[in-house]
Formats: structure tokens, sequence, C-alpha cells
């Protein structure tokens, strides 16, 4: 008979619905059950993609002993991390204070006043030895110890429980750090130089196995180098630098992108990779991640100087779409959270990345005579390359990673389409605000609007008193905003009214602020709390400043307020929480990217309104005349015109910075060559006039230019424009 959790739209709860355990979900009800019961509370945290969890599950809790111990003593509340962001989080600073470390599944035992005693991830039934003179206890060990402790000792129980309390709380409610006074330009210079020892040049991010991709950082070096030169001050050291800055980016972006971490096949990226090369990965997708990578290639292709570089990132940008359309995308326009880690492989057993990986025999059955070919591009071998983690075997399967660009597109779809044929991986339908934020400012870098305009204005649909609802699953909405929610979603439509033809999404956005600030940072002391004023009371409050698997709140909220010109807000948060970016600038590279943002804007000058980027829409390109009479020589002459709207520049055809992408003018049809204008400062503004001179092959010829172009503003440079222009050359 299912248990109480077949009542829950989670994904992960449901998963747990027919244990033989008897599971609570987080509410009201369990926690007065227990008091009432005088019995302490067993919290288990996970969430649906998570193999380690599900390991957990299937050894401990469909065990009808485990179950039969846990139900005598125990009221058993089971929680999705991703629906109580909150909750996790309080329980995860217990377990790092327990262990030294974090993880899921989170196993927590507590107190009905909710004070931990006992903290950890990940037991097995029974007590395993290591062969190292260590050994894991084994779940039922610790179920009945703690247990007896509860019945025979409970004062040493309670002494333990207040000692981990008073211990939570001082790591949730850490006083916010003086800045030591350094203007915000220092910081990101000193950040670059912090990062710079851990960067791995080998094989890019930084530090050793496993490998994540390290968003924020990716986000803060693809940013430094643009914000850095129009913020002037330029000298050797500043410059070297910027380089830097560009090299770990790039180099971090080239290697995940060609690494086993990307799926090839289908299109975005998997959690992470066991090893340091991107090549083993854990098999899990999660939309958060995917919708950071998306930002970072869509800039990267731009940002890349080499051609062959950006067709990698570009290749990547547009394979992670095409997945997110695929697969990702719930009927009414929002983005689901994950797809698992796990799925039934060939005798029907839940088995970690069965439906990505490959034998050679497969391929060769797939794909003929180009079979080999394809083998040896994507690095498959016929003992396969791919060691299943936990025991370090070889099961003759393959993940596709590369050397070089990916050039074999028609034959990884011929491996899609057979691959869909395979049970696939279990989906998690929630559809979380902070993710699909994410998705959304992704979509925009990528240029894909119209995805990112229908999720949002169905987002837009749901808010409530000015707020967003934490999640909608199956249409149904739930759960409070929490900061990561208003902040995200408050960058994601600051960037859709960067392209829009009207000022609805900049309304929504300084609607979104308004509420932000109100329901989260009521003390007026600088930084912002995770959880709103009206949220459940825990046992504390975090004002989240640090950058984890996703950007610090705080950082996202100061860098979008800075964007849509409240400077005073902006400055509230990042003058509570600038100190602690001083102290640790490599765990804070969002704080220092809205910190090197703000930079650009002086106090003492007014307030200039944003340029929208509707203003794009409006550049104008012109060819005069477009019928041209060739001299007597055979040579045409004719002006290429780009008009560009006032706040608006592009770069000249050699910039300064490989990251910028020059202006170029390209004839096919006939010969031709430009002359292009002495630029100001390396850029155009206003009207640019380019001579054109053309000839003809042999007699009168059809033609056409393409001007290509990235226009930009004071704060930031937008991806390449191309325009296409047309004429006719009249000869004799």
């Amino acid at each position: 008979m299912p248990n109480r959790l077949a009542g829950e739209t989670s994904p992960y709860l449901l998963q747990h619905q027919d244990n033989p355990i008897d599971w609570w979900p987080w509410s009201n009800e369990a926690l007065l059950r227990a008091k009432l019961e005088d019995k302490p509370i067993f919290l288990s945290v996970g969430y649906s993609a998570c193999h380690w969890c599900h390991v957990m599950a299937h050894e401990s809790f469909e065990d009808p002993e485990v179950a039969m111990a846990l139900n005598a003593n125990f009221i058993s509340i089971k929680l999705d991390r991703e629906e109580r962001p909150d909750i996790d989080e309080v329980y995860m600073a217990a377990v790092q204070l327990a262990s030294g470390r974090g993880g899921w599944p989170m196993t927590v035992f507590m107190t009905p006043d909710q004070h931990p005693f006992f903290a950890g991830t990940y037991f097995p039934k029974m007590t395993r030895h290591l062969g190292n003179g260590q050994s894991i206890p084994g779940f039922l060990q610790v179920v009945n110890g703690l247990a007896s402790a509860w019945r025979e000792d409970r004062a040493k129980v309670a002494e333990a429980a207040a000692e981990f309390a008073a211990g939570v709380r001082q790591v949730l409610d850490r006083p916010p750090v003086a800045p030591a006074g350094l203007p915000p330009l220092d910081l990101a210079d000193n950040a670059i130089e912090a990062l710079h020892p851990t960067f791995d040049y080998e094989e890019g991010g930084f530090g050793e196995a496993p490998k994540f991709p390290p968003h924020s950082a990716l986000a803060f070096l693809l940013a430094y180098a643009q914000i850095r030169e129009q913020a002037g001050g330029l000298d050797q050291r500043i410059e070297e630098l910027m380089d830097q800055a560009a090299t770990m980016s790039l180099f971090t972006l080239q290697k995940i992108a060609l690494g086993g971490i990307h799926d090839h096949v289908g299109g975005g990226f998997h959690r992470y990779t066991v090893d340091a090369f991107w090549r083993l990965p854990h098999f899990e997708k999660m939309l958060s991640d995917n919708g950071l990578l998306l930002s970072a290639f869509s800039r990267a292709a731009t940002a890349a100087e080499d051609p062959l570089l950006a067709e990698i990132f570009g290749s990547a940008r547009d394979g992670l779409v095409g997945w997110v359309e695929r697969e990702m995308t719930s009927p009414e326009g929002l983005f689901y959270a994950a797809q698992d880690a796990d799925s039934p492989n060939a005798e029907g057993h839940n088995e970690e990345g069965a439906y990505y990986v490959w034998s050679t025999q497969e391929i060769r059955s797939a794909l003929g005579e180009k079979a080999e070919e394809v083998i040896a591009a994507y690095q498959m071998i016929d003992d396969g390359n791919y060691a299943e983690e936990s025991t370090g075997e070889q099961n003759g399967t393959n993940v596709l990673h590369r050397i070089s660009a990916d050039a074999y597109r028609g034959e990884l779809d011929a491996l899609l389409a057979i691959r869909q044929s395979r049970p696939a991986p279990g989906l998690d339908d929630k559809c979380l605000c902070a993710w699909n934020a994410l998705m959304i400012s992704g979509l925009v870098q990528a240029g894909r609007r119209d995805m990112a305009e229908r999720a949002a204005s169905a987002w837009l649909e749901r808010f409530e008193n000015g707020l967003p609802p934490h999640q909608i699953t199956k249409g149904k909405a739930k759960g409070q905003a929490f900061l990561d929610d208003c902040a995200y979603m408050l960058e994601a439509l600051a960037d859709l009214a960067e392209g829009a033809e009207d000022d609805r999404w900049e309304q929504a956005a300084h609607a979104l602020a308004d509420r932000m600030m109100a329901e989260f940072g009521e003390d007026g002391r600088g930084g912002l709390f995770f959880t709103g004023q009206s949220g459940e009371r825990l046992l504390g409050r975090t004002k989240p400043a640090f950058d984890a698997a996703a950007p610090s709140p705080n950082g996202v909220a100061a860098r979008a307020l800075v964007r849509l010109g409240r400077l005073t807000e902006a400055d509230r948060i990042l003058g509570g929480l600038l100190g602690w970016a001083e102290r640790m600038p490599e765990a804070a590279e969002t704080l220092l990217h809205a910190g090197l943002l703000r930079s650009l804007i002086a106090d003492a000058e007014p307030e200039a309104p944003p340029v929208p980027l509707a203003d794009v829409d409006a550049i104008r390109v012109f060819l005069n005349p477009r019928e041209i009479t060739a001299d007597s020589e055979g040579w045409g002459h004719a002006i290429v015109t780009i008009a560009l709207p006032e706040g608006l520049h592009i770069n000249s055809a050699s910039p300064p910075a490989r990251w910028l992408v020059p202006t170029t003018l390209k004839v096919e049809g006939v010969l031709g060559e430009a002359g292009f204008p002495e630029p100001e400062n390396d850029r155009y503004e206003g009207e640019v006039n380019i001579p054109v001179r053309l000839r003809a092959k042999a007699g009168t010829a059809e033609f056409g230019l393409t001007v290509k172009m990235q226009p930009c503003t004071e704060t930031e440079c937008l991806p390449a424009r191309e325009f296409s222009l047309d004429g006719v050359l009249i000869v004799g």
C-alpha cells in the first residue's frame, strides 16, 4: 500500500511512495506527531536525479528490516531538497559540522524540536569494510543505536543536540565581514590572481577530480576583460590579467565541450565528471547547470577569435538548446528540472549511464562504413572506455568524447534516433523558478527569445503578491519564493528587457525588484536573506554571499539591480557582502562581477537610462548605389553605410582585444575590397561609411555583401550580427 508520499507532486518523493517506511512529507503535522509521540525525527533529503540516493533507497528504504526499525522508533520525513532548499541548507550545515563534507543523500536524526544530534550522508544497509582499516557504519546499525540512545541516554542526546543546534546557528547567522575598503576594480583584479594558481592549464577548470563546471568563475572571467577595459587604468599587469581571464574561461569551455561531460549525441551536459579530464561523467542532467552553460557558451561563441573555437562553442550551444526544446520543455513552455543518471539496462536493471553509453559493436551496426571514423573520432575502444565509479570495472561500453570539433552531425543524429528507443532516464518534471530563470537567461543569450519569452510569460502569470511561486509542477504552483527564485528571475527579466520592442519586461523587472527588496532585505543592514520574512522559521536564516553549484543569489540580485539602474539598492547588497569577497575571492565571483559592473558607473555622474537592446534592431545597413556601373578599367565603386542608433557602437576592423568581434565585410560573386575608415578609440559610432570597390570576373554580374559586426553598449558587448546586401555590377 502506498504511504503518505503518494499525494505529493515531487517526482523524488513519489519514487518512495511504495517504500515500507511510514514516510511523512515535511509538514506541521509530522513535526507535531513527533512531539506527541516523543519520538526523534529521521530526516532523509535527496533529489530525483541523485545516483547515490537511489542506491541507498534500494539498499535500505525498500528493506522491511530497516522499515520496521524506523517505524517503531522514529517519525521518518522524506524531503526533496529542490522543493525546500531552505531546510536542506540548515541541515547540510549540520552534516558539514559533523563530517567536514556534505552531499546527498543527506541523513539527519533530530529531536522533535528539530535540533540535530546525528548527521551524515550515504550509509549502506550493513557495515561496509573498506580494506584500509576503515569502514562505513551500516544504516541499520545507526538506526538501532540511535533508537537505543534516545530511550536509555536521553541526557546525552539532548546535550549533543544543543551543541549541534548552536553550531548550526553560528554557521547560518554568520555576521558580515567588514570590508578593507578596496575598490571593486582592485578586488576583481586580485580575484584573477587568486584563481590563477588553481587553474588546470592541461585540462581546464580548477583543482583536481572530480571536475564540476565552474559556472560562476566562467561568467566572471568572460565578463572581466570586457568590463575591465572599459573601466580604464590599464597597465601591463592588468592586460596580463585580461589575457589570463580569457584563457582560463575559453580553454575550460573548450575542454568541457569536447569532453564526455558533453552529451555529443543528444545535446546538453551532465552534472560533473569523476575524473580530471572531463571524460567520465555522473550522468544526471540538471537544468540549472545547462542554463548556466548555455549563457557561457553563447558568450564564448562571440568572444572566441579562433573560428574553430567559435564553431566548437556554437555547436555546444545549439545542441544544448535542441535538447531543452526536445526533452525538457513542458506543454506550457516551462522547463523541467532534471533527467536521472540511472535507467534500465538491457537486462531491465537500473544502471547509471545505461541510456548514454555505447559499445563499438552498436556503433558498427548503426553506422556501417562510417563507423570506424566515428569510433576513432570519439575515442571509443572495443573494451570500452567507461569504468563504473564504485567498482572501477569496465563493462565494454564507451562515453563519447573528442579532441577536436564535432564533424559527424548526421551520424550523431542516427545514434540519437537509436538511443531514443532505449528506456529513458527518469524525468523530474518539477519546474523550479530559479532554474527556469537561469535557462531563460541562457536562451536570450543564445538568440532563442521565442522560448525565453514564452517561459517568462508563463511565470509572470503565476505571480502572487508580486512574487513568483517556487515551483510549478503539472500546472500546479507550489511553495513560497526564495531569494534565488527572485534574483535569478530578476536577471532573466533584465535580459529580456534588453532585447524587447516595448517596456513590458523592464516594468516587470522593476516590480519584482520592489517586492524582492521588501521581502528579503527587511533588516536594512545590507545583503538579502535567502528566506523571506513570511517564510517558515527554522534554526536560522542566511544571507548567501558565496557561489555554490549556482551563483550567489545576492551577487545575482546586485548585478541585476546595477543593470536596471537601481544603484542604491545594489550598493546596499555589495556594501554588506563584499567583505567576504575580499576574504575569499575565489568563492565570490558573482559578487565580484556585480562590483565590477558597478564600478563603471561613477557616483557623481547622473544615471543614464540603460540602452534598450531594442535599439539593436534599429541598426540599418545600406549599399549605395545597388546598381553599379564599372569604369573603363572594370572597377565599380560604392559605399556601404552602417547607421547605428545612439548608445550603441561597433568594434573596428581590428579591435585590440581578441574577445571582441571585428567589423568585417565579405564580397561574394565578384572581386572586391573595402576601405574601412579610421576608427576612434578602436570603435565606430553613429554613421559609418565604408568605401568598397568591385570588379566582375567576366561581364555584368550580381553580387552579395555580408557585413558582420558586434553591437556594444557601454557595459557589455552583445552577440555578433550579420547583414546581407545584394547588388549588380554592370560592365561595358
